[in-house]
């Protein structure tokens, strides 16, 4: 009978240190906690490779669930904006000269499209920025704005006059490099002068060719026109005409 009851007691010790061991209890010696998780992990061949992340830092998947990714593909590309000039192309730069001198072979160009197909538009050299003042429409009150400006200590003043828009400007400056336009913007507005940037009228202006709806047989004819005048290649018609 007393053997039976040191078995018994054996036993249940032996379950004890065995369920302590998997549960971890601290009070356990060290050759029961040994084969715990961390230490498993560091008898393990190529351990630098293993690390241990909470559940909070894995990294979320960057790949789709399936069957989303086609979806959400085509919903990217059908929301993408359209192109708003389509299949326009422009060809330019042309000096008034210039034009005249290509005129007889831009108008048997002009001759292939349909109406409304081709577009001739002049723009004026948006790279010269005139810092001015707004245009006056008598010349003695532009003559009163200079004298204002000098009692300023404002220098390099002066007044172009038009005279088939009946207006009289006072000059700041004109510059090609924005930075330097901005810079004596500023520079006139610390001295409480109401002045403005804006392209100047007075560049020569250029001609600029538009053709809509440009296929592939277009697009090279104008091409091989750039190239015999030696201007830029064709590109997409501007917004702004």
């Amino acid at each position: 009978m007393k053997r039976k009851m040191l078995w018994l007691l054996l036993l249940l010790a032996i379950n004890g240190l065995l369920l302590g061991s998997i549960l971890g209890m601290p009070w356990l010696p060290a050759t029961f906690q040994e084969m715990r998780e961390p230490e498993r992990l560091a008898a393990q061949q190529h351990r630098e490779a293993i690390v241990l992340l909470p559940a909070s830092d894995a990294p979320a998947s960057d790949v789709p669930a399936a069957g989303a990714s086609a979806t959400e593909t085509v919903a990217e590309a059908s929301s993408a904006p359209a192109d708003s000039t389509g299949n326009c192309l422009e060809l330019g730069g042309w000096s008034k000269a210039q034009w005249q001198a290509a005129s007889d072979e831009l108008g048997a160009l002009r001759a292939q499209f349909a109406d409304g197909q081709w577009r001739q538009v002049e723009r004026h050299d948006s790279e010269r920025l005139w810092v001015r003042l707004p245009p006056f429409a008598e010349r003695p009150a532009a003559e009163r704005a200079v004298a204002a400006l000098h009692d300023k200590s404002v220098e390099d003043v002066s007044i172009v006059s038009d005279s088939q828009a009946g207006t009289h400007t006072v000059s700041l400056g004109v510059f090609r490099d924005p930075v330097r336009a901005q810079r004596r913007l500023t520079e006139l507005r610390a001295k409480q002068v109401e002045a403005e940037i804006t392209p100047d009228p007075r560049s020569p202006a250029r001609i600029w060719v538009q053709v809509h709806d440009a296929n592939e047989d277009v697009a090279a004819r104008l091409a091989a026109l750039a190239k015999r005048h030696k201007l830029a290649a064709p590109a997409p018609c501007r917004a702004d005409g």
